[in-house]
Order: structure tokens, then C-alpha cells, then sequence
């Protein structure tokens, strides 16, 4: 009777988390193509080349990264999105160092905020060190 009480529980919180976000997560969000439409640092504007397009899709807890003339890059990443901003880890490679970052997802418009490897998360999308990304949702929401 007790395990019968506690399992009910369980899926009582289960369910009432899945009417909160019925989209399962910031992770669930996530899924998907993401094309670079903007980035900011320091609160300026960084030019992006006219020739340079940059998109990431994220499938099944990996992320790859096309830009354009280099080769694909693929890691793991994770997300903690009991935290707000949610938190992404994007692990490291051999030649990489893992990376903290924030994000957002509001509609068609993926907000990413980092700092440089080996720092925190940034707390929020007006740190003056952090790099802040906007992407844009793939128009097939593939690549």
C-alpha cells in the first residue's frame, strides 16, 4: 500500500511537470536546426560575413556544428533546465575544452549566451563577457 502511495505520487508530480511544459524541457525545445542570425559581445554587435553561414542541430543529445568551409563538428551536450536561464555543458574533445553556456528558447528564436572555455555559465543575457548568439529555426527545421 505504501509503494502504491509513493508510485502515485510520483506520477502525480510526473504529470503535473508535463502540464507545466508539455514540450518536455528547454532540451526538448532544442531539437532540431538552428540557424546564426546574430551575435553580440560586449553589447556590440559582431559582424557576420555575408559568405559564413553557421548552423546548429541538435538531435538526441548531440549537437553538430556546420559553418561553412570547415568541417562539421560534433559533441555531447547536456542541459540543466532546472535552472533559470537553463544551463547547456557542451563536452569537451580532444581538441576542444568543455563549455558552459545559457539559453533560451522563445517561438522560432534560440538565444545562446557562453563565456569563454574553462569559465562559468554566464548568470544571465546581459553579461558583458559572454558572447550572446541568436539562432534562427531551420526553415524545414532540418539540415
Amino acid at each position: 500500500m505504501k509503494r502504491a502511495t509513493v508510485a502515485l505520487a510520483v506520477l502525480v508530480a510526473c504529470g503535473l511537470a508535463f502540464a507545466a511544459n508539455p514540450q518536455g524541457g528547454d532540451k526538448a525545445k532544442l531539437q532540431g536546426a538552428w540557424e546564426l542570425s546574430k551575435m553580440t559581445f560586449g553589447g556590440k554587435d559582431f559582424p557576420l560575413p555575408a559568405d559564413a553561414k553557421m548552423t546548429l542541430i541538435f538531435k538526441e543529445g548531440k549537437v553538430v556544428a556546420k559553418q561553412s568551409g570547415k568541417p562539421d563538428e560534433e559533441r555531447g551536450y547536456t542541459v540543466d533546465d532546472s535552472k533559470k536561464p537553463a544551463v547547456m555543458t557542451v563536452a569537451k574533445t580532444e581538441k576542444e575544452p568543455e563549455m558552459k553556456g545559457i539559453f533560451k528558447v522563445d517561438g522560432d528564436t534560440l538565444t545562446f549566451a557562453m563565456t569563454k572555455p574553462g569559465d562559468p555559465a554566464p548568470k544571465d543575457f546581459n553579461d558583458d563577457k559572454a558572447m550572446i548568439m541568436t539562432f534562427k529555426k531551420a526553415k524545414d527545421g532540418k539540415q
